[in-house]
């Protein structure tokens, strides 16, 4: 396993870990080491330009409690070589947030540093203990809706390919629904009501 590939797994175990209120020391330092390791630069909120803004705005739209984060960190990851043969500069925003009562929450967004446009979105607020949930119909139309406010008429090319259902020990649930395009595919990951918590793309390739 490459050490990109290695820290992608490595933050989404985090991320799952931390909606389900299990984050451990182990897991946030392995994270963070490995991270260390492949930055190319770390950046200040102050140097976000416009396109970044614009971005975070709009996912802060359909994340609203991203809204009341800081953010924390900056960094890019230069060079990432993506499927149809690029090459991209990542730039990755990491927020936080202290809810009264409740430990600390985080968001990662994922974009092209130079044009903006998203490459992943992840939240970790808690999940819902809900008997509601959507079915698969449901699902992939409320993902596809997320898929639209992001990219607009790009979405179109995305086809679902699979719909998957998580329920964590406490009760709460997940639905996953992936979706497909020549180049690459994206996962978006939706609470029991269909609240939005995660939507990234997969589409590096391992060097």
């Amino acid at each position: 396993m490459s050490k990109r590939k290695a820290l992608a797994f490595t933050l989404m175990t985090a991320l799952l870990l931390s909606n389900s209120a299990v984050l451990t020391n182990e897991v946030a330092a392995k994270a963070s080491s490995t991270e260390e390791e492949l930055i190319s630069k770390k950046l200040t909120a102050e140097d976000l330009d416009d396109n970044a803004k614009a971005t975070l705005e709009l996912v802060k739209e359909v994340m609203p409690d991203m809204k009341k984060y800081d953010i924390i960190h900056v960094r890019v990851y230069e060079n990432l070589k993506t499927r149809n043969g690029d090459r991209i500069d990542q730039l990755e925003v990491e927020l936080m947030g202290t809810p009264e009562g409740e430990k600390p929450h985080h968001a990662l967004v994922r974009m092209n540093a130079k044009t903006g446009e998203l490459i992943g979105a992840e939240i970790a607020n808690g999940l819902l203990k809900s008997e509601v949930k959507l079915n698969e119909e449901e699902a992939t139309k409320k993902g596809f809706e997320y898929l639209k406010h992001f990219f607009d008429e790009k979405a179109d090319i995305y086809e679902v390919s699979d719909v998957r259902n998580y329920v964590f020990e406490d009760g709460s649930k997940q639905i996953l629904v992936i979706y497909t395009a020549p180049d690459h595919d994206i996962y978006v990951t939706m609470d029991s009501q269909g609240e939005l918590k995660a939507a990234k793309k997969d589409m590096y390739i391992e060097e």
